[in-house]
């Protein structure tokens, strides 16, 4: 793909040679990636972008900050990389510094540091972002969800699935494993008969929210109908 770019006499094309850096830097081709950024003479924040995500790809988490930090425009994905690579690399603290520093914020952003939040245990934190959040999606009620069903309080994970303005198969598998917890039957089927296409871990929940509640033959009719079964439900069975 790259010599035929190079024999159409595009190697300048922004679009193509952008796209050849993401392509070479998802498969951690480093040095590909900037020796085509090197060439590029007009690089705009998309190629910047490319760029730092292909360092962030091979492994070169503080030397694409500073390639970050030598951008002279930013958009809000630039930032909303970083500071995703500095979570999956464990280092909240700095990518909460990333955050407050953010000129704009996306939805997209705050869902991103909720989730380091929730990751490191910070759950005052997440109730304070979240409720500053000037537009929620359905991926920032399923955090706040997911952090109450971890740490027990299902009875007000309840009340934030029934604010929920619309919810999916994760907000309804989330608080089936809370249901799970309280041994609540009744309700988990409920629920469970509510979505429309329930996934092999909707249907993990209902099976453990029986066999949680002592009911072994419940959970085995369950198991023998289970259109996909994962390790999961094995070890549940078992």
């Amino acid at each position: 793909l790259h010599a035929l770019i190079a024999r159409a006499g595009q190697t300048q094309d922004n679009l193509l040679v952008n796209s050849l850096i993401q392509l070479y830097g998802y498969h951690g081709c480093l040095h590909e990636s900037q020796s085509l950024f090197q060439s590029l003479r007009n690089r705009n924040v998309f190629s910047w972008n490319m760029i730092i995500s292909a360092y962030i790809h091979s492994g070169h988490l503080y030397e694409s900050q500073k390639l970050f930090h030598s951008m002279g425009e930013r958009n809000v994905f630039s930032w909303n990389l970083l500071i995703s690579a500095f979570i999956r690399g464990g280092d909240t603290t700095t990518a909460e510094k990333l955050f407050n520093k953010m000129p704009q914020r996306s939805v997209v952003s705050c869902n991103i540091i909720l989730a380091a939040y929730a990751w490191s245990g910070h759950f005052f934190h997440i109730h304070e972002l979240f409720l500053a959040m000037p537009e929620r999606s359905i991926v920032s009620w399923n955090t706040i969800l997911d952090i109450h069903i971890t740490i027990g309080e299902v009875a007000t994970a309840k009340l934030v699935f029934e604010r929920l303005p619309s919810w999916d198969v994760v907000s309804c598998t989330t608080m089936l494993a809370g249901f799970a917890q309280t041994g609540d039957l009744g309700t988990a089927w409920a629920l469970f008969k509510r979505i429309p296409e329930p996934n092999v871990v909707s249907w993990n929940a209902l099976l453990e929210a029986h066999a949680a509640s002592g009911d072994l033959c419940g959970a085995r009719r369950i198991f023998d109908v289970m259109p996909v079964r994962s390790i999961v439900s094995w070890n549940e069975i078992l």
